[in-house]
């Protein structure tokens, strides 16, 4: 009895000891690493005419970085020089862009208003006879006392023919200004009516010559004269302009256009062959350029001082910047906080619109906001500036990525307050 006890305790701890396992482990899950995101800036087209090509050179600096805006990153683009939709978005890699302030709108075209009705002279008073009296009508059938003269014979020249253009090889006249000739490159034809020189990369010189006169007053904001001046003399003006770049060899290779037909930079022999260059030294460039390619007529002259420095209009600002550099400091403050009520706060209401249309996205704000912060520098002080009115433009130093940046910040005064409009850096 007890050896059948003893035996079934064993294999009751037996049974009891292999019925026990151990719960296997749980299954661990793979999770695949998300590839890094693009960094974009995107623009929102807002009026009708702009085009992938001069959105590329307002915000990278250069034209044909549109073919970079392209396939793949905006995927339905494929030409520089299309207008866009209004209200379409334009993705531009982080990495290639060099300015934020938003395209300027182009100023309308305006005509002066033709008259419906021929103005007539006013009425003599009642009973009062006019001054003068209208010649009695002739008899009919006699002919007028003075017979207007013969027309010319067709193919016959008028006795004073207009003097014929000056050769190439002359200078312009003193009245004539800077640059003078007649353009029809790429759209219509238009007068030159001013020019002027400036430095670019590579020790090239470019030489911009306009339909409108140039605002000299409006380059000066940053104290120099550059590629994006003439890009926003375009845009707010409305103007044609064609710049030639001129390296130090003084052989013309390329041309720089914008017209109403769209712009762009156009390389070529025809150019080439028919550029002279005058002179150039470091104060001065002076040259022409005739060609006949198709349809395309150029045939100017220049001789113009190349702009290097520029100066400020307005009288210098307060130490520490007066109430302007309050603003720049104010906006920089709320720019490095990440936080959209914060940076809505210390903008402008125009430019208020802008932010609000473009950021629609949750993504895309996001996105921004870190952009924002990103190039914002830290560490701001204000070393100097200038105001003029309304508006002002206030030097700074900072830190951007563990470097020391200059820049200068242009200040809006709207209704009593200041506001940055825009900002320049540079190390």
């Amino acid at each position: 009895m007890r050896r059948c006890v003893a035996l079934w305790m064993i294999v009751l701890t037996v049974g009891c000891g292999a019925s026990k396992k151990e719960a296997p482990p749980p299954p661990v899950k793979i999770v695949e690493p998300k590839p890094p995101q693009p960094d974009y800036f995107v623009h929102v087209v807002e009026w009708r005419g702009q085009t992938l090509g001069e959105i590329a050179r307002w915000y990278t600096g250069k034209y044909d970085n549109w073919k970079k805006l392209a396939r793949p990153v905006n995927p339905d683009l494929e030409r520089c020089c299309v207008s866009l939709q209004v209200g379409r978005k334009v993705s531009i890699p982080r990495e290639l862009v060099v300015r934020m302030e938003p395209m300027p709108k182009p100023q309308l075209k305006t005509r002066p208003a033709k008259p419906l009705v021929k103005a007539e002279p006013p009425a003599a008073p009642l009973g009062e006879a006019p001054s003068e009296e209208p010649p009695p009508e002739k008899p009919l059938g006699e002919a007028p006392s003075e017979e207007p003269p013969p027309a010319m014979p067709l193919g016959e020249a008028p006795s004073e023919a207009p003097p014929p253009p000056a050769p190439l090889s002359e200078a312009p006249s003193a009245s004539s200004g800077p640059a003078s000739g007649e353009v029809t490159f790429k759209g219509p034809t238009w007068q030159v009516v001013d020019a002027i020189a400036y430095p670019a990369d590579d020790d090239t010189v470019e030489v911009a010559l306009s339909s409108k006169p140039l605002n000299r007053k409006e380059f000066a904001k940053d104290g120099k004269v550059d590629t994006f001046d003439v890009m926003k003399h375009r845009m707010t003006t409305d103007a044609s302009t064609l710049t030639l770049r001129i390296p130090p060899d003084g052989q013309l290779n390329c041309i720089d256009y914008s017209t109403d037909g769209g712009g762009g930079s156009s390389c070529g022999s025809a150019q080439s062959e028919g550029f002279r260059l005058g002179k150039r030294s470091d104060a001065a460039v002076s040259g022409s350029l005739a060609f006949a390619d198709g349809s395309d007529k150029v045939n100017v002259r220049f001789d113009v001082p190349i702009t290097r420095v520029v100066k400020r209009a307005g009288s210098p600002l307060p130490a520490g910047g007066g109430d302007p550099g309050k603003a720049v400091l104010a906006t920089f403050a709320a720019n490095l906080t990440g936080d959209f009520e914060k940076i809505k706060a210390v903008h402008p209401p125009e430019k208020l619109k802008q932010m609000e249309a473009a950021l629609t996205d949750a993504q895309e704000k996001k996105m921004m906001l870190e952009f924002i912060k990103d190039t914002t520098p830290s560490k701001a002080k204000i070393v100097g500036g200038t105001v003029d009115g309304d508006a002002a433009l206030v030097d700074f130093t900072g830190k951007s990525e563990g470097k020391t940046v200059k820049g200068t910040a242009e200040v809006q005064r709207i209704d009593g307050k200041w506001y940055v409009d825009s900002i320049s850096t540079k190390e």
